[in-house]
């Protein structure tokens, strides 16, 4: 079961993040679809983005870290590789400055030996953009 479950939140947090990047700023579907898509991956989305902008915390994800809002917490080893992978992509970006999405995950995670949720994500994401290339050219990268 929680395998299945962890890929499924991984392959959502890959949804969200394209249309996150890939939506116009105003799109209500957009903003409806990411907000429940963040509701299924977090018991408490409005904490998850307190905890993103909290400029006093320490945001870096460490081995063994627990989001309590997160509504998966696996073992202790998959926790900051799994976290990763599902928190949205403006997470990231705060610390990590290379140009695309994986570079930026794997070198946050470059001390941890266990990086399946994001070769997993890295893989969603690379096949929905190439299945959905044909409705919007913009994907197509």
């Amino acid at each position: 079961g929680q395998q299945r479950f962890t890929t499924v939140t991984i392959l959502l947090a890959a949804i969200r993040d394209l249309m996150e990047e890939y939506s116009q700023d105003d799109d209500t579907i957009k903003d409806n679809s990411v907000r429940l898509i963040n509701r299924l991956l977090f018991w408490d989305p409005i904490r998850m983005e307190t905890w993103i902008q909290d400029d006093h915390h320490n945001h870096q994800l460490e081995e063994g870290i627990d989001l309590e809002f997160a509504r998966l917490v696996p073992t202790f080893c998959d926790r900051m590789p799994y976290f990763a992978a599902i928190l949205p992509p403006c997470r990231r970006r705060r610390h990590n400055t290379n140009t695309t999405e994986t570079r930026r995950e794997s070198s946050s995670l470059s001390s941890s030996s266990w990086q399946r949720p994001l070769e997993a994500k890295a893989y969603f994401t690379k096949t929905l953009r190439t299945r959905f290339s044909t409705l919007s050219p913009e994907l197509n990268k």
